[in-house]
């Protein structure tokens, strides 16, 4: 599966011994929404369980 992303990061993580998939996926702008990335994941791969936890953080004047 590949998907293209700009102003946005995924990374994906596997541990087979334990048969489970970690994706985290951060956006940098508001421009995109990273539960798209998650979305597409959950469709192609039809996993039996699922747990998502959705994280807001906003940085503001960092320097």
């Amino acid at each position: 599966m590949l998907v293209l992303r700009s102003e946005s990061n995924v990374s994906v993580h596997t541990y087979p011994e334990h048969n489970a998939l970690y994706i985290n996926s951060f956006r940098c702008r508001t421009l995109c929404d990273p539960r798209v990335i998650v979305d597409t994941f959950i469709q192609k791969l039809h996993p039996e369980k699922m747990l998502s936890q959705k994280h807001n953080e906003i940085y503001k004047n960092m320097k």
